[in-house]
């Protein structure tokens, strides 16, 4: 426990000490946000914050530093220094003090975030402009009527971060907190009453002479600014000097793990020497766009654990970090980023992996992404090292790793090793103990009577599903291919926490799309080349965690892709299924037991002939013809003509004589009661142009078929 005199100043810090930490201010630096806004300490000619200088020098005078918020600031510290011989330099008054107004959500998300970004909306923009470094934000709590801070103004922002859930706040500042209160610390507004300018009376409620009204806005009465601020001041110490009794998490980790992704070869920083990887991390304070996009790294501290992977393979090595971030640092020479301002973290205790851990373990292999797949989802916005393409994400120099997905990869290192990750102490993720969200109830009732098909029909292409677990419908257009396919797939996964999910093939849809393939990306200005998971094969690794619930892929038009080129080695597991294979750009693969495939051929369509024997073999195939049956239910359930549509219908596909291009029933399944108004519009926009296509050399045949001729006779009663 630390002790006190009584204006709070340290114990026991003498001299000797101030020189000892300015000293490590030398080698280190100053610390992000340790910077002074008005005073500065002066040794040797040189300036050092005076509260920053007092926190280190209690780690030599009493063992450990303090946190600046631990004790007082400002003229104490000020004439505590002067006494033990340093001069102390005042830069002059501060340039404003600015009101900035929070609620009490806004306040903790900005803590929550590092509170070093203030925001504010858009339409303030002019207005932020006005706020120049030095200035004071004074930080009110809106709804509590509470004073909660102050922040040093640094300059305009370019931190890019979803702070806020509620807004943007996109006009930004860079600030470093001065006082940070929490909400039940806070100076009540009622203080201030007969104080200041803006509420000098109960008369002055609730408007408060409109002041507390938007930010920012500047104190147009500087003492009021600083009467707050001392009030502030004072409601600090009182917190530091009683401190609270806070219930604290059961469980609080003692350190944050990190990832760092870069590249090594062609770069001989990162090979050897001080900034070599497993000795520092070092980035530039933005990208080259000027986003903020290497924030994370000053939100690393002494003792947190680095996963370092290098050159888009794998993980390489294992460190711990030595220091937090170094902002004056700057660019190396013969780098992407000489001479540009950067960030430097010192790291310690490197241990290499051996075996590394390779990617292909954690983003190939279908069963462990989707565990990461799963933590991708949990830690949405938090910017993790990887995506749900199986990809690397492109820029994510350092970002942190959850105790869950270091679990996965842990867990996966000792399979491969027998042994942890260095410095790593936590086991695989506990699944949670939920019950599974089960879809909704479908019955074969449901099916029967939303697509009017007869029922011991329906009963047959069920069987078919279930023994070969791969089915392709096939018919000309418009006999309900994927109408059925859906409604077959909802049967199939009723009552159970299974799923299903389409895809539609087209000629230019490869294997890369949906087996595996090797993708560019760019990583810190280099191009790379990554193997990327496809939609099958993410399919699948979902499929894999559903405890054998049945899984439905339906693949619209199939026939439309070289399937030969598209399915590839699937060949074989599509008719074994009980096999494992190795995959065109590495990695193994099996199709999970509870996973059906559904896929809809259209006869019409030429590439159908493109379809070898190799892939039938593979699939049932149910073939739907035009059902004059389920269209005959249809129309007597709205009270409408059946019989002459239906013979018009059957007469047309006589006169195409070819069944696989016959026309369907689809076209008149769809508008319900209104079809009778809607007839000639369908007649005209889909029926006649898809009849002039296939007689395109025999128009004749047309003719008798066009709209206007058949509402006079063949279809007299549907005229109206």
């Amino acid at each position: 426990m630390d002790v006190y005199t009584l204006n709070m100043i340290p114990k026991n810090i003498e001299k000797q000490h101030i020189i000892q930490a300015i000293n490590e201010i030398e080698r280190s630096g100053v610390r992000y946000h340790r910077e002074s806004v008005r005073y500065n300490l002066i040794y040797e000619g040189k300036p050092y914050p005076p509260k920053y200088v007092l926190s280190i020098a209690n780690k030599y005078a009493n063992g450990r530093e303090l946190e600046p918020s631990k004790f007082s600031g400002g003229a104490e510290t000020n004439d505590f220094l002067k006494e033990l011989g340093f001069s102390i330099n005042d830069s002059g008054e501060i340039n404003n003090y600015w009101l900035d107004i929070f609620t009490a959500a806004t306040w903790q998300e900005f803590q929550n975030a590092g509170a070093y970004t203030t925001g504010f909306p858009e339409k303030r923009r002019n207005t932020v402009k006005k706020v120049q470094p030095g200035d004071i934000l004074v930080c009110y709590v809106s709804g509590l009527s509470l004073w909660v801070g102050a922040l040093a103004v640094i300059g305009p922002s370019s931190d890019d971060r979803p702070i806020w859930r509620g807004d943007e706040y996109p006009s930004r500042l860079e600030v470093r907190p001065i006082i940070i209160l929490d909400p039940e610390d806070g100076v009540p507004l009622a203080k201030l009453e007969g104080q200041v300018s803006f509420f000098e009376g109960p008369s002055d409620r609730p408007a408060y002479k409109f002041f507390l009204r938007r930010s920012p806005t500047l104190f147009q009465r500087r003492e009021d600014a600083e009467f707050i601020f001392s009030l502030l001041t004072e409601a600090e110490q009182n917190r530091t000097a009683h401190p609270r009794q806070k219930q604290e998490p059961s469980v609080m980790p003692s350190k944050r793990y990190w990832v760092e992704k870069t590249l090594v070869k062609g770069r001989a920083d990162r090979v050897s020497g001080d900034y070599a990887v497993g000795n520092a991390l070092w980035s530039p304070q933005q990208g080259k766009t000027g986003r903020n996009i290497y924030s994370a790294m000053r939100d690393v501290q002494p003792g947190d654990i680095i996963l370092h992977l290098t050159d888009n393979k794998g993980f390489s090595g294992v460190s711990v970090a030595a220091s937090s971030a170094d902002p004056h640092f700057i660019g190396l020479p013969r780098t992407d980023w000489e001479d540009m301002p950067g960030y430097l973290i010192r790291l310690e205790g490197y241990v290499p992996l051996d075996p590394p851990l390779n990617r292909e373990a954690f983003l190939g292999d279908p069963a462990v992404f989707a565990q990461l797949a799963r933590i991708l989802e949990q830690h949405t916005g938090k910017g993790l090292f990887y995506n749900k393409d199986h990809e690397l994400n492109q820029g994510a120099y350092l970002t942190e790793a959850p105790v869950e997905l270091v679990g996965v990869l842990n867990n996966l290192y000792q399979n491969e090793s027998e042994h942890n990750l260095p410095y790593v102490d936590v086991g695989p993720p506990t699944p949670p103990q939920t019950e599974p969200v089960l879809q909704p109830r479908y019955t074969l009732d449901n099916l029967v009577e939303e697509t009017g098909f007869e029922r011991t029909l329906v009963d047959k292409w069920i069987r078919s599903l279930d023994r070969k677990k791969q089915i392709i419908l096939q018919g000309p257009p418009g006999t309900g291919k994927t109408y059925l396919a859906e409604r077959l797939a909802r049967l199939t996964i009723s009552e159970t926490d299974g799923f299903s999910e389409v895809i539609q093939f087209h000629p230019s849809y490869a294997y890369e799309d949906f087996i595996q393939g090797i993708k560019p990306s760019v990583q810190h200005g280099a191009l790379s080349y990554d193997v990327v998971g496809g939609r099958f094969l993410e399919f699948c690794a979902a499929a894999a965690q559903r405890d054998r619930a049945p899984c439905v892929l339906i693949i619209d038009e199939i026939n439309r892709a070289n399937l030969s080129r598209v399915f590839g080695e699937l060949m074989c597991l599509l008719e074994y299924r009980d096999k494992i294979i190795p995959l065109t750009y590495g990695g193994e693969f099996s199709i999970p037991e509870n996973v059906y495939l559904i896929g809809t051929m259209n006869t019409a369509d030429r590439s159908i002939a493109l379809v070898d024997h190799a892939f039938r073999r593979r699939f049932s195939f149910i073939y739907l013809a035009p059902d004059y049956g389920v269209l005959d239910r249809y129309l007597n359930q709205y009270d409408l003509p059946a019989n002459s549509l239906i013979g018009t219908l059957k007469l047309i596909n006589a006169t195409i004589d070819d069944p696989h291009y016959e026309m369907g029933i689809s076209f008149f399944l769809k508008d319900g009661a209104r079809l009778k108004e809607t007839l000639q519009d369908v007649w005209h926009g889909e029926i006649e142009p898809y009849l002039e296509e296939y007689f395109y050399d025999k128009p004749e045949k047309v003719e008798p078929f066009r709209g206007e001729h058949l509402i006079e006779a063949d279809l007299a009663d549907w005229a109206l």
